[in-house]
């Protein structure tokens, strides 16, 4: 028996009105990044997912907003996000205004290059070994 996933729309009712904000700003500037972006919800979290891989994902605690990014890129940004709270692959922040949304933007798109990236790997190492196996 499968168990059916939460909705975007639960899991933001949970949130508070500033957390469901910052996720309205953050989802705009992701679709806006790029396109072919697809939304859910596992792990209690809202995962941004492109070319089958995860792009980020949006946590809303009790008093803070957790982003989680491709670790190696966010490691570029460190510098620029100094004045957050970082872990590794992850972005802690209390309200939308101390997040910079150009460095956000960049990250995404980096990731997103990344993501296209072994993406097109996986799927040119498959196609290889299948030519083997068919050979």
């Amino acid at each position: 028996m499968s168990r059916q996933l939460p909705s975007i729309d639960s899991y933001l009712k949970k949130c508070s009105a500033a957390h469901r904000h910052a996720f309205a700003v953050i989802r705009d500037l992701i679709h806006n990044a790029q396109s072919g972006v697809s939304e859910s919800v596992r792990f209690d979290i809202i995962l941004f997912d492109y070319h089958g891989g995860m792009l980020c994902g949006f946590s809303s605690r009790l008093h803070e907003i957790s982003l989680y990014c491709k670790a190696d890129i966010l490691e570029n940004h460190r510098q620029e996000l100094s004045h957050l709270t970082l872990g590794k692959g992850c972005i802690r922040f209390e309200k939308i205004d101390d997040l910079p949304l150009k460095v956000l933007y960049t990250i995404i798109r980096e990731s997103c290059i990344a993501l296209h990236a072994e993406t097109s790997c996986r799927i040119s190492t498959d196609q290889e070994s299948l030519s083997r196996k068919n050979s």
